[in-house]
């Protein structure tokens, strides 16, 4: 069960101390003239005018440093000054300083008797309803609030607003429309206050100052984050931001504050890549600075982000830090309670009892003594501790805090908020785990009522209509019901139970993907889809749990369609982008903005990276303020493109969807078969489909057992030392292993599979690092040969594709480039020989390190050779020229391209994975061309073979799928690759490169020519050469279609070579990676 993080971006609102200030009457040469005996008297008091005036000016200056005891000893002396020469207005304004601090003091009773002063005084000597009467109001009014006397302070506020509107004091109207909205707020009447603060708004927007609105602003969205608008808080907090940063962009207090608030917001919007950017803008505004209570808000932002993605121990470290600043800076004691309530959870999650009973002790104390037993803190911190004991199995415990934090709850709100929600919710969970079903029903029917807005029994309507109070909560409790009723099914066997489930799952499916279009950032989709794999994982359990009742297609159609909404659905929403950009009606000047935009940022993540290679913080620093900047401006572009363009994001979001029947028509033949998976915690699903039917199997294996088996695969498919050291132990584990996956993932589908001769592949989490053509069909009764060995290979030609939309998408783009007779070919063989020693200042330190470890590789030369017989019109770039310059400025001519050089992978940064051509010092190009780079290409190229290691390999995003050189090359637009898996080996990769492009000019599909390429290396070769270490790696990935016509006849000349393999001593030549 989930702990909730209470979070501290507290509903704390500023008020508007109203403070009117002295005019200076100028005496008249005339007036000196006529009262000559009281010139002495006259100067005396224009002297203590202007020494009143200096020390007023002092006391502010202190004030805004809050030495309040410096303030008020100035203050008291301007005091007796103005009083001495009657200057009443001005006097009344200084006793009205001096009871503000009395105020912020927390003197409450002196500030009361001053301000009571103050208006009796001030009604004889000014006049009834004069300006500093209203002042002093407005401060009995906010210690009314303070004390929790909420009426008596709007009674007030509405005498201060009747004195100004008599006095015409529109300014000061505003600030009273502000207070009296936080009253009202702060009484629970938020419909009242969000009412107060619209008429602020206009008061504002006709008489205010600019600087008014950032308050405003921050109001705002201080309402609308305690009603539970996320959305609408964010957007009025990014307003405050914009304003404070035309009105005051030297206040860094105020923006790093604000900063710290958006971020806080984004991480609860599930936007947690976007939350540690806001983040991180605060941190660097508040280095060097002594400013320890606004480095604890950012401490208590940091920890949220850790605890929500489950790293507790780094959250507890940063809530500690946040506790230390809070308690020796004295803190506001809301807020050091808030921290207490975050501590206290999560040292429950460790089961740190003493702990936990320390910090809910101390957080109760503090609520009860400054808010009372009826307010939000103190019902958050009951229903932390609820969490807590349904944790340790305390039930007992647990019923009583759970009915204190929901009876608080509706006394504030009433029945409908996403507080309550959650309450609810966590309540039917609980009981779900102790299969308790019909409570657990009842509080989550209670869950669903307090979310949404209306009664209405459609679901569907209500979430189309976005009818619901917190989408998060919204969610969470119709996947809890899912759960439900999937357990009560499986308990009872009732169908209604069944049919339920999957409506709920269906429903939570659909929030999850209204949650995703709603995100700007491509990092945070990925997020998002992510966490919410378990969502589309019990979408997919119980539609399989209906088929297997009744065999209906529109349950793996259900269930194929949530299997593709979680891979490279944002490859595919960037294709869908590019197509329908002219359609969309989306202006060129747009398209280039964000092109241009997606670049600056690319690049920047990648300079950092560099930077924090080369330990530079303060470039650092400086780099991550300018991305910074470009990620808010592409922001705010989206925003624009999503107002001004609706119909170009309906169609690049709605063109998400899978269409089966269309994949059918346009990408099966009779001799084609899709096989999809997907992979969930407890289970494998296989999607079997062909031109006729569809199969949807469940497999008994769990994601922990194919991802070990995967690594073990691996090993010894790729590790060339252990293959060639211990070759007995080696054979055996491959053989073992490789008939293990054939067996366990791949021999259900073989009833389905008569008449198939083609298989498309789309793997699900660590499979996609593995080519099926390498297992094995019979595990060896004796030891045979590898080339012996009955290989998948062997029954089926196999491609690839990261998910069957994609490939339909490719399939339309690859119908727009005709089948040509000759192809403009561009190759390119980088050496790495010249200038590996000498100083490459130019180049970063750490490009400078790799390129030292770049080793020559000679077979590149004959593999263009061969290319260059088959391909005479082609462009072959060898050695000095294959630079990334001349790539570059040939890119968009390009129908296939050939790139034969060392891959770079970067496991922890897929981004900054590369290709090295040949280094040639030049200035403007640093010869690796980056993954970020290739992304924001633009080619036309049918084809790109990347002869080089590892370039389809890459780490594995939940949502997105394997990160690779590859994936960059289909942003860029290109439908079909061959790219490898591992390390490959220099002569075997020249050899089959060399049969592939031979069937390839024959006519013949990509996946065919590659399937034959290697079949024929494997006839031609003896002994360990024949391990599918050395001809296995590359796949082919995307669209496979021809891109030649058919010739009469073809040319067989080079399979004579692959002959003199038979003594294969050479064979262990270099390897291109790094």
């Amino acid at each position: 069960m989930n702990m909730f993080t209470f979070l501290s971006f507290p509903v704390v609102f500023k008020w508007h101390l109203i403070i009117t200030r002295n005019k200076v009457i100028k005496m008249t040469p005339l007036l000196f003239l006529l009262f000559a005996p009281f010139v002495f008297f006259a100067q005396e008091a224009k002297t203590d005018t202007a020494k009143a005036s200096i020390l007023i000016a002092k006391g502010r200056a202190f004030y805004k440093k809050k030495n309040y005891a410096q303030a008020s000893y100035y203050y008291e002396q301007a005091l007796i000054l103005d009083e001495r020469h009657k200057n009443y207005d001005r006097f009344f304004q200084v006793k009205n300083h001096i009871t503000i601090i009395k105020r912020e003091l927390r003197e409450y009773d002196v500030a009361t008797q001053l301000a009571n002063e103050i208006i009796k005084e001030s009604r004889a000597l000014l006049g009834v309803n004069n300006k500093q009467e209203a002042v002093a109001y407005n401060t009995l009014a906010i210690i009314k609030s303070v004390k929790n006397e909420y009426d008596e302070a709007i009674r007030i506020h509405k005498k201060v607003l009747s004195i100004y509107q008599k006095n015409n004091e529109e300014q000061r109207l505003c600030a009273t429309y502000n207070n009296l909205a936080i009253a009202y707020c702060l009484k629970n009447d938020f419909e009242t206050g969000l009412r107060y603060f619209k008429q602020n708004e206009i008061c504002i927007t006709k008489f205010g100052k600019k600087g008014d609105f950032a308050s405003l602003y921050n109001n705002s969205a201080a309402l609308h984050w305690a009603i539970g608008n996320k959305e609408e808080a964010l957007e009025y907090m990014l307003k405050a931001v914009a304003i404070t940063a035309i009105n005051n962009p030297d206040d860094w207090k105020e923006t790093a504050r604000q900063y710290t608030n958006c971020s806080v917001i984004c991480q609860e919007l599930q936007q947690p890549n976007r939350a540690l950017d806001y983040l991180g803008k605060a941190e660097r505004l508040l280095e060097d600075k002594e400013d320890k209570l606004r480095l604890a808000q950012t401490y208590n932002a940091k920890a949220m982000i850790y605890e929500k993605k489950g790293y507790v121990e780094i959250a507890l470290l940063n809530y500690e830090k946040e506790r230390k600043l809070r308690e020796e800076e004295g803190t506001e004691l809301l807020l050091l309670a808030l921290c207490y309530v975050n501590l206290m959870g999560n040292y429950g999650k460790l089961n740190h009892k003493e702990k936990f009973e320390e910090y809910s002790a101390a957080a109760i104390e503090i609520y009860k003594q400054v808010e009372g037993d009826n307010k939000r803190g103190l019902a958050r911190c009951y229903e932390s501790m609820a969490i807590a004991y349904t944790t340790w199995d305390m039930v007992e415990e647990r019923g009583v805090y759970f009915e204190k934090a929901l009876t608080i709850y509706h006394n504030i709100y009433g029945g409908k908020h996403p507080d309550v929600a959650r309450l609810y919710t966590t309540q039917g969970a609980f009981w779900v785990q102790k299969r308790a079903y019909e409570k657990a029903e009842m509080f989550l029917k209670k869950a669903l009522a307090a979310n949404l807005l209306n009664n209405q029994p459609d679901l569907k309507t209500l979430i189309d209509n976005k009818a619901y109070l917190d989408i998060n909560e919204l969610q969470r409790t119709l996947g809890t019901l899912q759960l439900l009723y999937n357990d009560w099914y499986r308990s009872t066997k009732t169908e209604a139970y069944l049919e339920q489930s999957y409506k709920y799952s269906l429903l939570a499916q659909q929030i999850l993907f209204t949650q995703r279009e709603a995100l700007a950032q491509n990092e945070d989709k990925k997020t998002l889809l992510a966490k919410a794999h378990n969502i589309v994982a019990n979408m997919i359990l119980t539609a399989q749990e209906y088929y297997s009742l009744n065999s209906e297609q529109k349950y793996i159609e259900t269930a194929l369609q949530a299997a593709e909404k979680s891979k490279s659905i944002i490859l595919l929403e960037s294709l869908k982008g590019s197509a329908e950009e002219k359609f969309g009606g989306l202006p060129e000047h747009i398209q280039k903005e964000e092109t241009n935009l997606k670049k600056e940022i690319a690049a920047l993540e990648k300079q950092i990276i560099d930077a924090k290679e080369a330990q530079e913080n303060t470039l650092q620093n400086e780099l991550k303020n300018q991305l910074f900047d470009q990620k808010r401006a592409l922001e705010k572009l989206y925003e624009r493109i999503k107002s001004e363009f609706p119909k170009y994001v309906e169609m690049k979001q709605g063109g998400t969807n899978f269409d089966l029947e269309a994949f059918k028509q346009n990408v099966l033949d009779d001799e084609t078969a899709l096989l999809e998976y997907f992979i969930s915690d407890s289970s494998c699903y296989l999607f079997v489909i062909t031109k006729k039917e569809s199969q949807f199997l469940k497999l008994p294996i769990t994601s922990k057992k194919i991802g070990h088996k995967v690594a073990q695969f691996r090993t010894a498919l790729s590790d060339y030392e252990y293959i060639l050291k211990d070759k007995k132990r080696a054979y055996q584990q491959y053989t073992k292993t490789a008939h293990w996956f054939y067996k366990e993932l791949f021999a259900a589908a073989i009833p389905y599979l008569k008449g198939i001769e083609h298989l498309i592949l789309v793997p699900d989490g660590t499979l996609g690092h593995l080519p099926f053509d390498v297992f094995l069909v019979e595990k060896p009764s004796e030891k045979l040969a590898y080339s012996q060995l009955h290989y998948l290979l062997q029954d089926y030609s196999i491609r690839y594709s990261y998910s069957a939309a994609l490939l339909l998408e490719n399939k339309k783009g690859q119908a727009k480039r005709p089948l040509k007779k000759d192809l403009n070919l561009y190759a390119f063989a980088a050496s790495y020989d010249a200038l590996r020693d000498t100083n490459l200042y130019q180049r970063t330190l750490l490009q400078q390190e790799i390129r030292k470890q770049l080793s020559p590789l000679p077979a590149v030369v004959s593999e263009l050779n061969q290319l260059e017989k088959l391909f005479k019109e082609g462009h072959y770039y060898y050695g000095a020229a294959a630079t990334e310059h001349n790539f570059k400025a040939h890119a968009a001519e390009m129908d296939v391209l050939h790139l034969a050089m060392h891959g770079i992978l970067n496991k922890n940064h897929p981004f900054a994975s590369s290709l090295a051509f040949t280094e040639n010092r030049d200035s403007l190009d640093d010869n690796f061309l980056y993954a970020y780079e290739i992304s924001q290409l633009n080619l036309n190229a049918s084809l790109v073979v990347l002869s080089a290691c590892e370039t389809g390999y890459g780490r594995f995003d939940q949502g997105e799928g394997v990160l690779s050189l590859a994936r960059s090359f289909m942003y860029a637009g290109v439908p079909s690759l061959v790219v490898s898996l591992w390390q490959v080996n220099d002569a075997s990769t020249a050899l089959i490169m060399q049969g592939f492009y031979t069937y390839l000019k024959a006519g013949l599909p990509k996946d065919v020519a590659l399937g034959k390429a290697k079949l024929d290396y494997l006839k031609g070769t003896i002994g360990i050469a024949a391990h599918p270490a050395y001809w296995a790696p590359f796949i082919q990935l995307g669209t496979a279609a021809p891109l030649q016509e058919k010739l009469k006849s073809r040319s067989w000349w080079w399979l004579g070579g692959l002959v003199l393999l038979a003594g294969i001593s050479f064979f262990i030549l270099k390897r291109r990676t790094v």
